[in-house]
């Protein structure tokens, strides 16, 4: 079959959260979110980060700022799921308006808001296809997308005892450190357990003090002039 197969899909179930997301972007209303993308389209400089357009959302949403974030989660979530199947904008859209109808009925819309629903799709779509979205979503994968990503990591100090040969008295002790290292693959969460000494442990800073001076020097070497916007992957900046 020539061309870029798509993945095959089963009809949607939202979760009771997504549920909450599309009610706030719902009420927002399509007057409200066209403006989003017309404030979008006016941007003068590239974002990168997914706090910069919460950023630009909050400024337009005003009063209603309080759905910024379900906005932005949504259109990085829908973003994600049409690259993963290769649908069309409209036919993600679709796909999520019949989820819609499909909720548990104590979950579920009232006729009215279903079509208010359908009366601000056309905006989300304007949204999901706009360069600054697509930007931020972009540079979250290049950070994230490998086969492992770690999730946190512990050293721990164990103190052993050496005992005589009748183990009546402690003669001597030794102090032990285990490393572990939890992590996130496509099968789920996964631990390894590793153990080191104080060389390794010593190593181990100076290569992490080294990999914090590469990225600030590379980010410094890329803001130079005609530079693009840079992030380092994980960083925590007061800018927005």
């Amino acid at each position: 079959m020539k061309g870029e197969q798509r993945a095959m899909i089963p009809t949607l179930r939202l979760r009771a959260e997504q549920i909450r997301d599309f009610a706030a972007i719902r009420d927002l209303g399509p007057d409200l979110l066209n403006t989003i993308v017309d404030g979008l389209q006016k941007q003068d400089r590239t974002l990168i980060k997914p706090e910069q357009l919460s950023a630009v959302f909050d400024e337009i949403l005003g009063e209603k700022r309080a759905a910024s974030d379900p906005l932005l989660r949504q259109l990085l979530s829908v973003y994600a799921l049409r690259r993963e199947t290769k649908l069309s904008t409209q036919e993600v859209f679709q796909r999520i308006a019949q989820a819609i109808r499909l909720v548990p009925h104590e979950q579920g819309w009232t006729e009215e808001q279903v079509q208010s629903w359908e009366a601000v799709q056309r905006m989300l779509e304007n949204l999901l296809d706009s360069e600054q979205l697509a930007i931020v979503a972009k540079s979250i994968d290049l950070s994230y997308e490998y086969q492992n990503l770690l999730r946190t990591v512990r050293i721990i100090t164990d103190i052993r005892p050496v005992f005589n040969i009748q183990a009546t008295e402690v003669k001597a002790a030794i102090v032990t450190f285990v490393m572990q290292l939890y992590f996130y693959s496509q099968e789920g969460e996964h631990s390894l357990t590793l153990a080191v000494d104080e060389s390794d442990i010593a190593q181990l800073k100076l290569e992490c003090e080294r990999a914090l001076n590469k990225g600030v020097s590379a980010r410094n070497h890329m803001l130079s002039p005609r530079s693009v916007p840079t992030i380092i992957s994980g960083e925590k900046t007061n800018e927005s």
